[in-house]
């Protein structure tokens, strides 16, 4: 089942306001540094793309499939085989999972609005006997 991981665009949207505000009343006034207004017009675009970033997780049979979606475009796709996961802790307090893996960075899946998703990844580490840790 695909599950969508949407993180909280509220914050990112009153950060953005923030910095358009602080560049038009700040740097539209003062031209003393081109390049300063040039890597605040950098930030400003990277807070901009952050708003359209989605992430799914994805749990099949023998894998986890993690990916990364800008307007629905595939960015990055990242698949999990069984053999692959040493563990999986649950972390209740922090509403979030962590994935330990053999190679490569472990992953952390946090901000999802599902319950199903906890019981599924712990059907699918059960079936494919991985180690559960739960806090």
């Amino acid at each position: 089942m695909i599950y969508l991981i949407r993180p909280s665009k509220l914050l990112v949207f009153i950060l953005l306001v923030l910095q358009l505000n602080l560049y038009f009343s700040v740097f539209s006034k003062t031209n003393d540094s081109a390049i300063l207004n040039y890597i605040f017009l950098l930030i400003i675009f990277i807070t901009a793309i952050i708003l359209f970033i989605n992430f799914e997780f994805d749990i099949c049979d023998d894998k986890l499939v993690y990916t990364i979606k800008f307007l629905g475009v595939l960015i990055y796709k990242k698949k999990i085989f069984k053999k692959n996961i040493i563990n999986i802790k649950f972390s209740k307090s922090k509403n979030c999972t962590y994935i330990k893996l053999k190679k490569g960075f472990n992953l952390k899946i946090s901000d999802y609005k599902y319950k199903k998703i906890h019981s599924d990844l712990i059907v699918f580490a059960k079936k494919n006997y991985i180690c559960i840790d739960e806090k």
